[in-house]
């Protein structure tokens, strides 16, 4: 095999990707300058794709996975992907929640923030090898197993989030209608950045299980993710430079997330 030849393919890509992007960039702020709205949803259905992309290369591969961390954060991204899908629909001006306002929006970004940081937090734990004389078909089946335990865990949080929002009333409150976010929501921002703090740290812990390209970018994709939580802790206006700069870096960090678990995953399935 000729190796330089092959490293000068991988360069080649990593520029094109790289041009690729710098033009979405480039044109996603362009539209953020003339209208917030479209660039909102924009970036909210950009990360809603990756984030089902996650979930659906993950779920049909749930039987052959022995790694859990990869099933924790492809089954959470699935719940993720929807309630940011809930959260670009309830945005103001869409029309789609009558009777709701700007403040169900933030509901649906808090708990989106929430499960994806708790996810991150949780899936180190689950980092144990199996045993090596299990069976095969022992591991296929705890694999899947898991996978679908895991689904209905999140199902239940998710389920009992919307009673408590549209049914219950009890959601706490997270926008006023002047403009500000509530207390509620700027606790929930710097608690969510803590948390992914933590995660970092985890996955730190357990770095000999990854390979070290996949650790660096969940390790990025965990920083910016904490990044974007204290933006929009500080942003109490849409469409300020803060809110704009955070729904960047809410982008970029799925985006690595899905780097690191779908292209190193698995197409470079010894790299996890």
């Amino acid at each position: 095999m000729n190796i330089p030849a092959v490293r000068k393919n991988i360069l080649n890509v990593d520029f094109y990707e790289l041009m690729v992007w710098i033009t979405i960039v480039i044109l996603l702020y362009l539209i953020s300058l003339n209208n917030y709205l479209h660039f909102h949803i924009v970036i909210e259905l950009f990360s809603v794709y990756f984030a089902y992309v996650i979930f659906l290369i993950v779920w049909k591969a749930r039987s052959h996975l022995e790694n859990r961390y990869l099933l924790i954060l492809g089954v959470s991204y699935f719940f993720v992907g929807s309630f940011d899908f809930l959260s670009a629909l309830a945005f103001h001006h869409t029309g789609a929640f009558p009777g709701f306002g700007t403040n169900l929006t933030a509901q649906f970004w808090t708990i989106s923030r929430f499960l994806e940081s708790t996810s991150f937090l949780v899936a180190p734990l689950f980092l144990i090898r199996t045993g090596e004389r299990q069976e095969r078909n022992v591991k296929t089946l705890e694999s899947s197993i898991f996978a679908w335990k895991a689904f209905l865990v999140y199902s239940v949080i998710s389920v009992t989030c919307l009673i408590s929002i549209f049914f219950s009333e009890n959601f706490p409150a997270s926008y006023f209608q002047d403009s500000v976010f509530t207390q509620f929501k700027v606790a929930s921002g710097y608690l969510i950045s803590f948390i992914l703090l933590c995660s970092l740290f985890f996955l730190y812990i357990v770095r000999d299980r990854f390979e070290e390209k996949a650790f660096n970018l969940l390790s990025v994709s965990l920083v910016l993710t904490g990044s974007v939580s204290l933006l929009f802790a500080f942003d109490s206006q849409t469409g300020e430079v803060p809110g704009i700069l955070g729904l960047f870096f809410k982008l970029l960090s799925i985006y690595l997330a899905y780097k690191a678990i779908v292209d190193i995953g698995f197409e470079e399935p010894c790299s996890l």
